[in-house]
């Protein structure tokens, strides 16, 4: 398996115990500047025990290695030489070049939190948050020399709730794709899997964030500006919005009112910004920018 020190990861390994699939073999990008030039494997190390997912894998007896210069045949061989029968990535911050994804006998399955096509590339989540999405999912497809491209293997329709935060919705959709891993890996075993070709019509694909995509719009509704607020947030960066009274730089949003503003002035209620939108007002920490 394939990860980062990240919610998704921990949540789609922990799901996968849970229902017996056994993971041999955690592998995760380099940490430190020393080794990032790096070939091969590295094993875990003092700087890293402590995190939660290094933490859990070990109560569970999973090897975990640190992964380096992808490209290269040392590294390649090393992973040749795990002798995997299947490898399934969840939210592995580097593209796998074919020399890795093509060893297992079964192929390499990537775990991707949209319904692909739509939503492809490294945040798929946040795009979906910002675009206001209330109905995604999660999608297991093969791994091809495409971005995300792979044929689809399965996939689960999810509803987004009203203020989820974004470790949560990693979360939630990590443990459903586990469970879309789970119900295919017999079919794999079987030769009876029949996964089916992506539109390319339809694709979409969304590049890392960037400070101008956290702009607020004024247009929106209030419950949009929560919504993509609450859901966003661990991000840790401010979001701006230009008002008729000036520029604001918001932290984080508290809640929402429903209906016309009774003002068309932003208002400040003790440590809370009453911001006007299109329909509603939004309740935010923040502060005016000079």
């Amino acid at each position: 398996m394939f990860g980062s020190n990240s919610v998704f990861t921990r949540s789609f390994l922990s799901r996968l115990i849970d229902l017996g699939l056994p993971v041999r073999t955690l592998l995760l990008y380099g940490y430190g500047a020393e080794d990032r030039a790096a070939a091969g494997m590295i094993p875990v190390s003092a700087p890293t025990a402590q995190t939660p997912l290094v933490a859990f894998a070990r109560v569970h007896d999973i090897s975990i290695q640190y992964v380096h210069a992808l490209e290269t045949g040392a590294t390649a061989q090393q992973i040749a030489e795990l002798n995997a029968d299947i490898m399934v990535i969840a939210c592995f911050p580097r593209i796998l070049p074919r020399a890795v994804w093509s060893l297992p006998r079964y192929g390499c399955l990537n775990v991707h939190p949209s319904l692909l096509p739509v939503y492809r590339g490294p945040a798929p989540l946040f795009w979906q948050f910002r675009d206001a999405i209330k109905a995604t999912g999660v999608t297991l497809h093969r791994v091809d020399d495409e971005i995300d491209g792979g044929a689809v293997v399965a996939q689960h329709r999810q509803a987004l709730p009203e203020g989820i935060g974004g470790h949560a919705a990693d979360a939630m959709l990590a443990r459903h794709g586990a469970d879309l891993l789970a119900a295919a890996v017999a079919d794999l075993v079987r030769g009876v899997l029949r996964p089916q070709p992506q539109d390319p019509a339809r694709a979409t694909y969304q590049p890392a964030p960037q400070a101008a995509d956290f702009v607020l719009s004024p247009t929106w509704s209030a419950r949009r500006a929560f919504d993509f607020m609450r859901g966003t947030e661990h991000w840790r960066q401010d979001y701006r919005l230009h008002t008729p009274q000036g520029d604001f730089a918001l932290r984080s949003a508290l809640a929402y009112d429903r209906g016309p503003a009774k003002s068309a002035n932003v208002e400040t209620r003790g440590d809370r910004l009453l911001l006007p939108f299109a329909d509603g007002v939004l309740h935010a920490r923040g502060r005016r920018l000079q």
